[in-house]
């Protein structure tokens, strides 16, 4: 219904705050680091961080991951690219996060779910706002944390919220499987091509390269079935990735519209 959708400013249920800032010998070792790279690329943190940074105790407990937090990158060369965010659908122990970031952590009773904040901070509607909070730039894009506190969050009930999320979840897990599987089957591929079958991949190099003509053209087989199946889960990646904008656009920013927002004003 209509009249079910509220809204609310982010500031009052999210706290703001920065993160890690090092100098260049900092890096490539140390503690995870939620990285700009994976903040735009991802709308959840993996479980798996590459970046690394050396950070101290009390920086590990200051710039900490915990579930429920939201992460968005605050400088960009590109507006277009400012405000992504990334959530984290569970805590990531002994991680920080960097320093072009900002994190909202929910306060003490916020209504919103996270997972729906997931692709609510995503949406046109709330991309529209984000925009609106860059102060004129030359060369790179900034935040502006006073307006950015003030954008409106748009939310269903609790319960829609959820089934909101979880589809959006459900969507996210299917995209990781399918980039691990594309992954292993590159893998795959380019060891039989060399002459090595995968599971031979341990095995002395004169064994590997003792390959008869009835071995070469089986595994010549093999390795078209396998890139078949590459084919097929690039097929299924790419629908994948257009469902989940699509999705949101209909179950947020539409539903949005045709509740709280008609006759409203959309920005302040």
């Amino acid at each position: 219904m209509a009249d079910e959708w509220k809204r609310v400013p982010l500031g009052e249920v999210y706290d703001t705050f920065g993160g890690i800032t090092k100098g260049r010998g900092a890096f490539d070792e140390g503690a995870a680091l939620l990285d700009v790279k994976t903040i735009v690329h991802s709308p959840f943190v993996p479980a798996q961080l590459a970046a690394r940074v050396q950070a101290t105790p009390a920086e590990l407990e200051k710039y900490s991951v915990r579930k429920g937090d939201i992460f968005l990158n605050r400088t960009s060369e590109s507006a277009r690219q400012l405000g992504l965010s990334c959530v984290a659908a569970h805590d990531v122990p002994g991680a920080v996060f960097t320093g072009f970031a900002k994190r909202l952590r929910p306060k003490a009773r916020c209504p919103l779910d996270s997972f729906y904040m997931a692709g609510y901070l995503r949406s046109s509607l709330a991309r529209e706002q984000l925009a609106a909070c860059v102060p004129a730039y030359t060369t790179r894009a900034s935040l502006d944390e006073r307006r950015l506190r003030r954008i409106w969050v748009y939310y269903p009930p609790r319960a829609q919220q959820k089934r909101i999320g979880s589809a959006l979840w459900a969507i996210f897990e299917k995209l990781e499987h399918n980039r691990l599987l594309q992954q292993a089957l590159a893998r795959e591929v380019a060891m039989l091509e060399a002459g090595v079958h995968p599971q031979d991949a341990a095995a002395p190099p004169v064994r590997q390269m003792q390959l008869g003509e009835p071995e070469r053209a089986r595994r010549a087989r093999l390795s078209g079935m396998l890139q078949e199946k590459q084919m097929l889960a690039a097929a299924q990646t790419q629908a994948l990735e257009a469902l989940w904008p699509a999705l949101i656009e209909r179950s947020i920013t539409a539903a949005a519209r045709a509740g709280v927002c008609a006759g409203q004003e959309t920005h302040r």
